[in-house]
């Protein structure tokens, strides 16, 4: 029943998922990494060295300087142009032609489009506290996301090295115990619940592993960097 469960929520997310380009549930093919493979996580500072290639970061910093290039054109527009023009003119006494070049520069005694130049001038001030704060923000998010991501990784470890040997070793002795008569039924089901249980938990500690990294990557925009030493557990699993 669980697993029935499980596949019409897959069912249902990859229908809503194929709906933000209007396609069938048909374009998805499986994932070809490995579950039960796990990398070494980063140093925490070689993520936070560079937030600039972040879509948040760059979203926010295309806002800038867009306002910058309003604030350039304003003033530019506020900038009086001088005139020019030429002609010729004939000197009747001297029975003679000659070019007239003249310039005109109006006085922008009240209006250089100042109203204009401080309305972009507000805009980019906010543009750049948008742009600062969403780099602390995603700061925020990349310092939580990684400690998930720590935490996993060291569960899955631990459980793998530590925990689930050791109920495998207690299930095994008492399974052998229950064989030579000294414990009960009920204590081989214990020990191999217990074992299950372990079991169960590096499942979950894997999951979430997977989805830090995932969660990681979406918020810098690019593959997270990691050792190229893998744990692959899978060797170890039962088939």
């Amino acid at each position: 029943m669980e697993l029935r469960r499980v596949q019409r929520e897959v069912s249902a997310a990859r229908q809503v998922l194929a709906l933000s380009w209007h396609g069938s549930q048909g374009d998805f093919i499986a994932a070809d990494d490995d579950f039960l493979r796990v990398a070494e996580i980063p140093d925490r500072s070689k993520l936070l060295a560079d937030l600039e290639s972040s879509p948040a970061v760059q979203r926010a910093n295309g806002m800038r300087l867009r306002t910058e290039q309003e604030l350039r054109l304003a003033r530019a527009e506020g900038v009086v142009d001088p005139t020019l023009s030429l002609g010729v003119r004939r000197d009747e006494d001297a029975d003679d032609h000659a070019l007239v070049a003249e310039i005109s520069v109006p006085l922008p005694l009240f209006d250089r489009n100042r109203g204009a130049i401080a309305a972009v001038r507000s805009r980019l001030d906010k543009a750049r506290e948008e742009e600062n704060a969403a780099r602390l923000d995603l700061e925020r998010k990349v310092v939580r996301g990684w400690s998930k991501l720590d935490s996993a990784y060291d569960e899955v470890v631990s459980l793998h090295d530590e925990v689930i040997p050791a109920a495998e070793e207690t299930f095994e002795g008492i399974r052998y115990g229950y064989q030579a008569g000294k414990f009960g039924l009920l204590d081989v089901l214990d020990a191999e619940q217990s074992l299950f249980a372990a079991k169960s938990l590096k499942i979950d500690a894997l999951l979430a592993y997977h989805r830090a990294v995932l969660e990681l990557e979406r918020l810098l925009g690019r593959n997270v960097p990691t050792s190229v030493q893998y744990l692959n557990f899978s060797k170890y699993e039962d088939k």
